[in-house]
């Protein structure tokens, strides 16, 4: 014969047999099988919430596995133009390439409304006060996504190396890097430049890289935790070669600089 239920046991029933979870009622009445439960809430005429059907999240772009070039330029990105917070991923771009806004959210399949900041660049792009056009992918699946390729939140000073992006995809993060934090330009003598900022850890390992490809001299400066990477002449025009070279994503703006300076220097 079953054991009588109790008046705490019957105000535990009223108060959470509706909403709560399943193991959490088998909790609060231990010595009571769900069965049971479920038999005396009936007589009780006490009814549970229909259960709703669990949402799956999906993405547009799925990082679980860099396999393409796509996928490789958006999170290098990502890394040195995106911000991490929360379950939310900003994607940003400065406002003289507003532009580029709309075709990272073609990129990325999202529809989230473009929003406009003004930021100042501190330490990392001096004390000047800047434009930013921005938007905002809310997504945990995202986040934890991000977060086996070493990107977290409030980064800048603490970025590695992303872990598990292939060799042969490893131009394509660094050129997604370079959008966001690089520059290409010509010195007052003529000479090509570039330069990217970064920590150590992340120049060194673009350097690693690109020189399997070519053994060179670049200049690296200290800041703090921020360095930076740059040089001129024949050295930067190798790297914006193996950066730009065959390629279909890429900041419109710098591409459109790359083969400017290219043209200019093979006509010189």
């Amino acid at each position: 014969m079953s054991k009588q239920w109790n008046y705490e046991e019957k105000k535990i029933l009223i108060q959470h047999f509706k909403n709560s979870e399943r193991e959490v009622i088998i909790s609060l009445l231990p010595g009571r099988t769900w069965s049971a439960i479920e038999q005396h809430a009936r007589t009780m005429k006490l009814n549970r919430k229909p259960l709703e059907q669990k949402k799956f999240e999906t993405l547009c772009v799925d990082f679980s596995e860099i396999k393409d070039e796509k996928h490789a330029y958006l999170l290098g990105y990502i890394a040195a133009d995106g911000n991490i917070y929360r379950n939310h991923v900003n994607i940003s771009v400065s406002e003289k390439d507003h532009d580029y806004i709309d075709l990272l959210r073609k990129w990325f399949g999202e529809s989230s409304p473009v929003k406009y900041r003004v930021v100042t660049g501190g330490k990392y792009k001096g004390t000047r006060w800047y434009g930013q056009y921005y938007f905002t992918i809310s997504s945990k699946l995202l986040v934890k996504q991000l977060f086996v390729h070493n990107l977290v939140p409030n980064k800048t000073k603490i970025l590695l190396p992303p872990p598990h992006v292939p060799d042969d995809l490893i131009r394509h993060w660094v050129r997604g890097y370079f959008d966001g934090d690089g520059s290409l330009y010509l010195s007052r003598s003529g000479y090509v430049c570039f330069s990217v900022l970064g920590t150590e850890k992340i120049l060194q390992f673009i350097l690693f890289h690109f020189n399997r490809i070519k053994d060179t001299n670049f200049n690296t400066s200290y800041n703090r935790t921020i360095r930076q990477l740059a040089t001129c002449g024949k050295n930067a025009i190798i790297f914006l070669d193996w950066l730009y070279v065959d390629c279909n994503y890429y900041l419109p703006r710098k591409y459109s600089n790359y083969l400017n300076i290219r043209n200019k220097n093979s006509s010189n």
